[in-house]
Order: structure tokens, then sequence, then C-alpha cells
């Protein structure tokens, strides 16, 4: 059957667009764009997903199929750009996903569909993470720059944008102390509450979690293990240190100290932390939450 001549139900249509179908057993992002697609759903919209890789993405694929969301990718859309100027019209509206995947087309939407609203998400404000890592860093010429080019980037994409989705009240007020004018609206995380953990007695050792693939986690682990953990080991020679994430780098998987082991990525997050006294969260440069 043409799948052009399939009939749409007469729901409002969607265009979400982020760099990759979400994994949410992999990381926190992930978590938070499934339970946007599932609010979406519930609100009514008939939500097309286009990852910027254009890739199916295995399981991941398959669990947003079940959802009810529409899932393009190769080779059935091979040019994110031909497949905009041939198909955005059909959409009532665009919710466009971090500066660097869905805010890469907000000019080429705007200028198709000039009256179409665009919500855009920043996850989190990139430019503030970078000029923090910039200071770490020792503000050097070429990170301060990155982080001045990205502040001009996502600048542009909320002036372009119906509405920017933030999700703190911290980085509303930087980007009105700048001069940003968009129109902001601040939307807390939405999660699943967890259940009560098993008692203190069945528990043991922390634990940090993260994927590795974001740097400031990486640097969170290092700094922790250099400073951190050896006073907590003198304190209390037998607590255990157990290093959670998808993506280890190698600088993680070489780490090899008494009482520390670096599990990578864990298929039941929940059961393991259950099984954990406390989580920790070193991080000494970040933005969004």
């Amino acid at each position: 059957v043409d799948p052009r001549r399939i009939p749409r139900p007469a729901r409002p249509r969607l265009l979400f667009i982020d760099h990759l179908v979400p994994e949410p057993d992999h990381d926190a992002g992930s978590v938070i764009v499934a339970s946007y697609l599932r609010l979406l759903i519930e609100l009514g919209y008939e939500v097309t997903f286009l990852p910027v890789n254009l890739h199916f993405n295995g399981r991941y694929g398959k669990m947003l199929q079940a959802m009810g969301v529409e899932l393009l990718f190769h080779p059935y859309v091979s040019s994110i750009p031909d497949y905009l100027r041939d198909h955005a019209a059909a959409f009532d509206a665009f919710f466009l996903w971090r500066v660097n995947a869905g805010g890469e087309h907000v000019e080429t939407l705007r200028r198709l569909c000039p009256g179409t609203p665009i919500l855009f998400h920043t996850q989190d404000l990139h430019f503030l993470r970078m000029q923090r890592a910039a200071e770490r860093m020792g503000n050097l010429p070429e990170e301060v720059q990155a982080a001045a080019d990205m502040r001009e980037r996502e600048l542009r994409v909320m002036s372009l944008a119906t509405e920017t989705i933030l999700v703190s009240t911290h980085e509303e007020a930087v980007l009105r102390e700048i001069g940003c004018r968009a129109s902001l609206s601040v939307v807390p995380l939405v999660l699943d509450p967890a259940e009560a953990p098993p008692p203190r007695s069945a528990r043991s050792g922390i634990a940090f979690v993260g994927g590795f693939q974001h740097p400031p986690n990486v640097d969170a682990v290092r700094w922790f293990m250099a400073d951190i953990y050896p006073l907590l080991r003198e304190a209390a020679p037998d607590l255990e240190f157990h290093i959670v994430g998808s993506k280890p780098t190698p600088e993680i998987l070489a780490i090899d100290v008494p009482g520390v082991t670096v599990h990578g990525f864990v298929e039941d997050l929940g059961a393991f932390l259950d099984q954990r006294l406390a989580t920790v969260v070193p991080l000494q440069y970040g933005a969004g939450i």
C-alpha cells in the first residue's frame, strides 16, 4: 500500500527533531525526550520523530513506534533538507530539541512555514555549560570563543522560535540579563517518582551515574577519584564506589583502585541503585538542572 494514500487521523501533526532516537536506559536527556513524546501523544498530537542521524536505532526505534510515534529513518528519508522541503507544510507544529540537533533546522522551518509554531527545548543552555568549562580550563582563547559562538547560535534559535523551554529559573535569569527578548517558559523536569528503596541494612556502597559521552561526567569522576574518594576511604575503609554509565571513556575504564568498580552500562539501573546507600554528583560544571 502506498503510504501516501493512507488516510491521516484528524489530529494536529507535530514534527519532533532531535539528534537520535532516545535511549532512556542510557542517559537522562533521553528520559526527558521520551517523557515529552508521551505527553504530546496524550495531549492529542500525531507525533512524527525525525532523528538527525536518520538511524532507526534497533529496539529504541521499536519503542517509539510502540508508543504511537511515527519514526522517520534511512533509507526512507535520505536527506533532512529534502524531507522538510517536501513535507514541512503538512505539520501543525515543530518541536526542536537542543541547539545542535533540532535547532540546526530552525532557519529552514521558519522560511518554509513562517506561520507555524516552533517550540525549542534547550535541554540546557549549551553556551553556559561551555563558559563554565572554559573557566575550569583556564579560559583558553579557543574555549572562550567557542562558548561565545554557541551563545550567538542559541540566541538566534530562540529569536526564531515561537517559544523556548528552559528547565531552570536560573537559566531564564541568565538569558534576561544578557538581553534575550525571546518568549521563554520554564518547565521543570517531569519524571516518574521512584518507589521507596529497601531498608538501609540491605544496601551498601555509593555510586556515580552518568553517561560518559557527556564531558562534565568524565570530569566529575576524575575530580571525585583524585580529591574526594581517598578521604572517604580513610574515614570508611570498607566503603565501595561504583561507577555506572554508558559509553565509558578509556580514562574511566582504566581506573584501577581498591574498592572501586567501573560497571559501564547497567541493564536494570533501578535494581542496582536499590542496593546502594547513596549516589554522588560531583559535577564541577554544567548547565540545565
